[in-house]
């Protein structure tokens, strides 16, 4: 079960220099970004978090894997997960008006978080960086490792979709 507070680091509570934090990474946190393409997930995230007066920076080690369905066969297909980003959150005044949290993102990688915000909530920006892992179209890297029956039933529905064209085309590749 999602539970918000796994994925929020509280910067009144952090000491000057060097922290770390360690989270993990499940199913049920993209079930809470209501994202189904994953069928499992599985990954660490360690924290290395360093703040100074003005300026938190945050670096990340994601490993572990997600399992999503292959688009070739439909089978669970694994994608391991081995990346490492940083996070840089600079603390100042935020404009109410311009956000709700406390949080404004400005880039991918830099935030600006309220001098009066004392929470930090994690839970998105992990959820963001491993969605990029997964590919547009995930398939197995060998197709011997796709389901033969669903290859062969692929290749019987392929080889009766090409015996048919229209002749419009075919003049069009006269011209080639």
């Amino acid at each position: 079960m999602f539970d918000a507070n796994d994925y929020i680091i509280e910067v009144n509570k952090l000491s000057e220099g060097s922290n770390a934090f360690e989270m993990k990474a499940d199913k049920a946190l993209f079930d809470n970004f209501q994202y189904p393409d994953i069928s499992d997930a599985a990954a660490d995230i360690s924290i290395k978090v360093v703040k100074n007066d003005k300026l938190i920076e945050l670096g990340f080690v994601f490993k572990g894997e997600l399992k999503v369905v292959c688009s070739r066969c439909l089978n669970t297909l694994s994608i391991p997960v081995d990346k490492q980003t940083a996070l840089y959150v600079k603390i100042d005044d935020v404009d109410k008006k311009s956000s709700t949290d406390g949080i404004l993102e400005i880039d991918v990688d830099q935030w600006l978080l309220d001098e009066n915000e004392t929470k930090m909530d994690l839970s998105h920006y992990i959820y963001e960086e491993l969605v990029t892992l997964i590919p547009i179209a995930p398939v197995h890297l060998h197709a011997e490792d796709c389901d033969k029956g669903m290859l062969e039933k692929l290749d019987a529905v392929n080889k009766t979709e090409n015996k048919e064209t229209d002749p419009r085309w075919d003049k069009l590749k006269e011209l080639l």
